[in-house]
């Protein structure tokens, strides 16, 4: 687990950190980040901060990717990140949660994920001061979509290239090639319309 406790334009260490909702004055307000190895840790810090258990351990599914839920004062963001090792349309993902009120952040991660660290490395470094819970979650998500941009404008190009291997041969590698295609262009669709469909709905 990494732990940012924000006073104004300071963060304080983990050991300073607040273990109880009602403890955290106005104005302040906690980042705690965990991968979801750590789940016995994740349990009993929501305990302590007022988030509801259960209502931020629902797991999203291939089918649903993306999932945004409001009620009784928090809120919890679902989304598909690329992992730390895809940068082509032949790509795997992470799943990454956001669940929050108005004084506590908590994301769990299923495995490593860029988006998240270069946002801590932001913060370290004093080039990112985020000033709400909800500040830093738009900022991670933008960081999380920004990776599938290279994929999506590289399509283009990669589909002329099946296209001309396979006017030239139909062997059977080629043909693999385009179902792989095929398979992640209705991933990246499916994925796209879930995470809009959630964006738009939390920020109306």
């Amino acid at each position: 687990m990494k732990a940012y406790y924000f006073d104004g334009s300071a963060y304080l260490s983990i050991n300073n950190v607040p273990k109880h909702y009602e403890d955290i004055p106005e104005g302040s307000w906690l980042w705690l980040d965990f991968f979801e190895e750590e789940l016995s840790d994740f349990v009993k810090v929501c305990r302590k901060l007022k988030l509801d258990i259960a209502f931020g351990w629902v797991r999203s599914s291939e089918r649903v990717p993306s999932r945004y839920v409001h009620k009784k004062g928090q809120t919890l963001l679902q989304v598909k990140g690329l992992d730390s090792k895809s940068n082509d349309i032949d790509f795997d993902t992470i799943r990454i949660r956001f669940l929050f009120n108005d004084k506590v952040l908590i994301t769990t991660h299923d495995n490593q994920s860029m988006s998240i660290e270069g946002f801590h490395k932001h913060i370290d470094k004093g080039t990112e001061t985020p000033e709400s819970p909800l500040d830093i979650v738009l900022s991670v998500n933008k960081k999380i979509f920004e990776r599938y941009l290279p994929i999506i404008s590289n399509l283009e190009s990669d589909l002329d290239d099946v296209a001309d291997n396979l006017s030239e041969n139909t062997n059977d590698s080629v043909l693999n090639d385009l179902t792989l295609y095929r398979l992640r262009l209705k991933r990246l669709r499916r994925y796209s319309a879930y995470h809009r469909e959630s964006f738009t709905e939390m920020l109306e």
